[in-house]
């Protein structure tokens, strides 16, 4: 069976090969999955608009070098986690 698009970018997000030493995945390697649509398929990661239904903690920034703009993503963790460590709906509890 074929990944989803939102699978193959979960998939990437989590392995370590792809990350920097502080879990910063470039937009190349996103791009290299050849994921249409990338940007929504982030988004509905980050509300739980996947057929599993769960919501993930989905970092991006963007920064200026040499007038080209670099963008990187990172996952942080699923909010389900976050909740039941207590970072969610509250702060740290």
């Amino acid at each position: 069976m074929r990944k989803t698009q939102h699978e193959k970018i979960l998939e990437c997000l989590r392995n370590p090969l792809n990350r920097d030493k502080d879990g910063w995945v470039g937009l190349p390697v996103i791009l290299d999955l050849h994921v249409s649509q990338y940007g929504r398929a982030v988004n509905d990661l980050r509300n739980g608009k996947t057929a599993n239904k769960k919501a993930y903690n989905i970092e991006n920034k963007t920064e200026w070098i040499g007038g080209i703009r670099h963008s990187w993503f990172r996952l942080v963790s699923d909010v389900e986690e976050q909740v039941e460590l207590g970072f969610v709906g509250g702060g740290r509890r």
